[in-house]
């Protein structure tokens, strides 16, 4: 039910708050435009030539994220983050694209699974039993028409009986 129920990745998101001189305004806009950060409120304070910006920085993104500001401003632009949401990751975990190959894949091998997302049809209603291979078509309903649903043996008797749903 999950494999077809559209499944989506979330990730953490970061607000940023980040105070520095005007001068260095352009050069934090490009480096946080980089990072897939988007700019929730910018303000100029009154009367100085400092601006403050609130950002919303993916958790993925924010490695190295307060030493780029250090370096693009030289020191002259703070960062203070806090965790604040969770959002969905664009795209579609289960077709091949730019985030099955960078994160899946990547995660799989890391726990030691095949890189390759299964096929759904290894987790339709097939049972090993003995030698062979049991798989229950669709034209044959495991419920009769009492409500009552037979057990993986077929049988009907007490203690693997009818289960009632």
């Amino acid at each position: 039910a999950q494999y077809l129920s559209g499944p989506r990745l979330m990730e953490p998101v970061l607000l940023v708050e980040l105070r520095g001189p005007e001068h260095t305004h352009a050069d934090v806009m490009a480096a946080i435009s980089r990072r897939r950060a988007r700019v929730v409120e910018q303000e100029q304070r009154d009367g100085t030539p400092m601006f403050v910006m609130r950002v919303y920085l993916p958790v993925a993104e924010s490695l190295g994220f307060n030493e780029e500001m250090s370096r693009i401003s030289e020191d002259h632009v703070f960062a203070q983050s806090v965790f604040d949401h969770w959002e969905v990751v664009d795209g579609d975990p289960l077709v091949d694209g730019p985030l099955r190959r960078d994160v899946i894949a990547p995660l799989r091998t890391g726990k030691g699974l095949p890189a390759a997302i299964p096929p759904l049809d290894r987790y339709l209603d097939s049972h090993r039993m003995g030698r062979g291979t049991c798989t229950i078509a669709a034209s044959e309903s495991p419920i009769p028409a009492g409500g009552a649903r037979r057990t993986p043996s077929g049988g009907t008797g007490r203690p693997l009986g009818l289960i009632k749903e």
